[in-house]
């Protein structure tokens, strides 16, 4: 195995994304154990080539001989290609390496809303991404139309105690939460308002990847309908935990939880009565 020495990447020790890959290239033999240091100590500068900013915004991987730092994808390929040069090279070609960086910034740029952690204010520097409101809407469209189609897949699982789904009934569902509580955060704060509402859309894509298992499963075999019911509970139970613990971080207060809960309250309350009806 060949290991990349004298090469530091410089990582958001608050962002937990960034501490489990960068944890993992060195567990792994890629970088030495040396091979990281938490920019919350060391800030933009690192190395007198480092840019303070995009080095919040992409990681940087730092060459501790000649000084030159890469940033963001190409930090990560250069230590990948160390080990797959000939996968590196693919991955390298215009529209595939295009499409890569384009994912990279649209998880670097919303890191602190796919895994929010509180902030130590005894750290030296500071590491957040640059707000990119390009990226943030991205995040959250991204995030309605797979819950919303993992959803709509999931209601046929538990009929007749709602009527069967539909991808156009759940991205009206789920717009309609955004609606909700993009007015509901306007109240407590509109400065944060795409704060909340990526985090909101993270916790209904969790609750939404909790389904495919049930999904898989329910092609297998028959599973009773209240079965799932009860499955479905259990995970909404866990989102509505998951929810109240991102607004304690983010000092939010229980008021954006009760908002998020009466909004699926008379959501389940008109599908129950629908699906009622047409018994």
């Amino acid at each position: 195995m060949k290991t990349l020495k004298d090469h530091t990447l410089v990582y958001d020790v608050d962002c937990p994304l960034c501490r489990a890959y960068t944890k993992g290239f060195i567990a792994s033999g890629f970088l030495d154990n040396g091979g990281r240091t938490e920019y919350q100590k060391v800030g933009g500068y690192f190395s007198p080539e480092m840019d303070p900013k995009r080095s919040q915004d992409e990681i940087a991987l730092v060459d501790m001989r000649t000084g030159k730092v890469r940033y963001g994808l190409d930090s990560l390929m250069f230590i990948l290609a160390q080990r797959f040069p000939l996968m590196i090279k693919a991955l390298s070609l215009p529209g595939i390496r295009h499409a890569i960086n384009v994912l990279y910034k649209l998880i670097s740029y919303n890191r602190k809303v796919i895994a929010p952690a509180k902030v130590n204010p005894e750290h030296r520097f500071q590491c957040a991404p640059s707000f990119n409101l390009t990226y943030r809407w991205a995040y959250i469209i991204i995030s309605w139309i797979v819950t919303s189609m993992l959803l709509s897949a999931f209601t046929d699982l538990f009929v007749p105690f709602v009527s069967p789904g539909s991808v156009s009934r759940e991205l009206i569902i789920c717009g309609g939460q955004i609606a909700f509580q993009a007015a509901a955060v306007s109240l407590v704060t509109r400065s944060r308002r795409m704060e909340y509402l990526g985090n909101m859309m993270t916790v209904s894509l969790i609750g939404s990847l909790m389904l495919i298992p049930a999904l898989i499963i329910g092609e297998i075999i028959a599973v009773p309908a209240f079965i799932w019911l009860m499955y479905f509970t259990c995970v909404v139970t866990y989102m509505l935990y998951e929810h109240m613990r991102r607004m304690k971080i983010l000092d939010l207060g229980i008021g954006m939880s009760l908002s998020w809960v009466l909004y699926r309250t008379l959501v389940l309350a008109v599908l129950a009565v629908n699906s009622f009806i047409n018994l």
